[in-house]
């Protein structure tokens, strides 16, 4: 009973977690105060949920093979409840806020200026991109031999950080709208989507797809990175560094030495 208590906690947290990064990201999706937003939502439940609040962080985590490895039934409840989280998230912000653009407005759809396939390649491309730094940044900042810091407050700065800059490098499908950036967010991308479904109608969701699905490119990317390049480089450099202590001490050992066999 508590175990089953504590893990409705967990999924608790991260539904209103994620409900909240919704709502911040629809009022200011790479500011300032969406950077400073962010940060206090990491603090909100990280030692509680791990405060993921996006299924590809989750699926990152649900991948790994160290031992901070994700139960998959667990990892699909977390996937579930950030996606009910974002939807409430989303239609709270848009009727009991007024954060929208007038509906008159053209929601997630390719701006006229830009034609071609170009956009679309471009979009595709920062998306992964995009989800690939946000996704390694939780990987390596949350994992004890590789952070940066052992303070937590710097941890989760940084991982604030980076999904500010991966929201930074994000391409608009749309320069006429605020949904027109990627929140990088497989779960709040349906909950805005849902919302112009009901809003304004399917026709006003071209090119959203594009926010469902390559996030989780960047996620999987993230996860071989992590596994195969970053964790060999890392434990490369350490052992070249135990090699050059130890030979600095043989050298240390080797001077007091010398005097003693010179006598």
């Amino acid at each position: 009973m508590e175990h089953f208590f504590a893990s409705l906690m967990i999924l608790i947290f991260e539904t209103l977690g994620t409900g909240m990064l919704a709502m911040l990201f629809t009022a200011d999706h790479g500011g300032a105060g969406f950077f400073i937003g962010f940060f206090i939502l990491l603090i909100f439940s990280a030692r509680i949920s791990g405060s993921h609040y996006n299924p590809v962080v989750t699926l990152a985590y649900m991948l790994r093979k160290d031992s901070g490895s994700f139960n998959k039934w667990l990892g699909i409840l977390y996937m579930i409840a950030q996606t009910l989280g974002a939807i409430g998230g989303v239609f709270a912000a848009e009727y009991f806020f007024g954060l929208s653009v007038s509906k008159s407005s053209d929601v997630l759809t390719l701006d006229a200026n830009l034609s071609g396939n170009y956009p679309f390649i471009q979009a595709m491309i920062s998306e992964t991109l995009g989800g690939f730094i946000l996704v390694l940044a939780y990987l390596t900042q949350t994992e004890e031999n590789y952070k940066l810091s052992s303070d937590a407050a710097i941890t989760l700065l940084i991982i604030s950080a980076a999904y500010l800059v991966a929201l930074a490098l994000s391409h608009p499908v749309s320069i006429s709208h605020n949904w027109s950036q990627s929140p990088l967010n497989p779960a709040i991308a349906l909950a805005m989507m849902t919302f112009a479904l009901f809003s304004l109608g399917i026709t006003s969701m071209h090119f959203a797809w594009i926010f469902l699905v390559f996030s989780w490119f960047g996620s999987i990317l993230a996860v071989l990175c992590f596994e195969l390049v970053f964790k060999k480089a890392q434990d490369t450099v350490e052992k070249d560094d135990e090699i050059m202590e130890e030979h600095e001490a043989q050298e240390e050992i080797a001077e007091i030495a010398q005097p003693l066999t010179e006598n």
